[in-house]
């Protein structure tokens, strides 16, 4: 099978049919599926709705699934859905939840129900949990909420969230509150820090604080972060660094930011620059170009554009993975490089274009104007 597959990905169709087609005859699972999808990519629909069939009867769920697929896209719903519940009378219903999420993106939000709900019969959770998500969307809040809470409990906390923002959507003030009631009761961390934000969104900073010092003192190192942002608000910025630093000590490597961003303010730039420093080596960026800012107003501007350059590779390097499209893209570097749009490192290195040329380095300044304006962005 893997020689066929090279042959496929290689353009070689034929080469790829003959070898499919001695890996059926041999028996191999999967030759006749993978056989109908070289065909039904050709165009030849008819031949592949064949194989598919043919490695369905075999036992290959995988192709009873792709000939739904092919069912549906000819527009035979219902010979799609009798194929679909055949499978999943076999235990397998991936092909069901598959069909009835097709009618929801259809907008067919009732044959999506109907379909949804025989596969939460058949035991399928993904399933249940997407049978309740129409179940909100059609403005029934308390079955989706009845829904949701047959979810198996490994998703308990996430759930109460989740159950959270759809009463929050709805405007149900009296059931978040409710909800907000049997989270804290979890005890867990998570769930405290999640409903100790809704507190604070509704402008409830007292119950707010009261949850973050419980999931504060399980040791979340999000809600201490959270009360350290409080008490740096109030002016009260001993207790704020001590707070920052307890969270820092948990790992949540933010607070190592927030610390630095204190005492820069405080004017201690040795401290600031340490911590912005140990936060920027745990991955954040930001943290990166504050270390960059730091070197640019000591003077240190060589130090400062080197870091300012790993950050804005770092920001482009992101938005090529996370993007589908062409990493040249104008319109996605230019969120990057935009001083008003993009990362710490573009607004660090237009800054220090003016720098240099205050300190009358005339040619830095060009350099670095030149390098920024020959980059493929809307600047250009």
């Amino acid at each position: 099978m893997t020689l066929a597959e090279l042959r496929d990905e290689a353009g070689d169709q034929e080469g790829a049919a003959s070898l499919y087609r001695k890996a059926a005859d041999a028996g191999q699972p999967g030759a006749l599926h993978a056989l109908g999808d070289l065909w039904e990519r050709t165009g030849n629909r008819t031949l592949a709705e064949r194989l598919y069939r043919k490695a369905a009867n075999a036992g290959d769920p995988a192709a009873l699934r792709s000939l739904v697929r092919l069912r549906v896209t000819v527009g035979d719903l219902n010979d799609a859905e009798r194929l679909a519940g055949e499978a999943a009378d076999t235990g397998d219903t991936d092909a069901l939840t598959a069909l009835a999420r097709t009618r929801e993106e259809a907008g067919d939000l009732d044959d999506a129900e109907r379909l949804y709900q025989r596969g939460a019969d058949a035991g399928d959770i993904h399933a249940l949990a997407a049978l309740a998500r129409v179940r909100e969307e059609t403005g029934d809040f308390d079955g989706a909420e009845r829904l949701h809470r047959r979810v198996p409990d490994t998703g308990r906390p996430f759930r109460l969230t989740l159950l959270a923002l759809m009463r929050a959507r709805a405007g149900d003030s009296d059931g978040v509150e409710r909800l907000i009631r049997e989270a804290a009761d979890t005890g867990e961390p998570f769930e405290l820090v999640t409903q100790a934000w809704f507190r604070e969104e509704a402008g409830d900073r007292d119950g707010a604080e009261r949850l973050y010092r419980r999931a504060a003192d399980a040791g979340d190192g999000h809600a201490l972060t959270a009360l350290a942002w409080f008490r740096e608000g109030e002016g009260d910025l001993d207790e704020a660094q001590r707070l920052y630093g307890q969270a820092a000590d948990v790992g949540e490597t933010d607070a190592l930011a927030m610390l630095g961003r204190v005492r820069y303010g405080a004017g201690d730039f040795d401290g600031a620059e340490r911590l912005y420093q140990r936060a920027a080596d745990a991955g954040n960026t930001n943290a990166l170009a504050m270390v960059g800012r730091i070197r640019e107003e000591t003077g240190d501007l060589d130090g400062a554009e080197r870091l300012y350059q790993k950050v804005l590779s770092t920001h482009l390097e992101t938005i090529r993975r996370s993007s589908s499209r062409r990493p040249s893209d104008p319109k996605l570097l230019y969120s990057a490089y935009h001083p008003s749009l993009g990362g710490g490192g573009a607004r660090g290195l237009l800054s220090l274009v003016q720098a240099r040329d205050r300190a009358g380095d005339h040619d830095g300044a060009e350099r670095l104007a030149r390098a920024i304006a020959d980059t493929e962005t809307p600047m250009r």
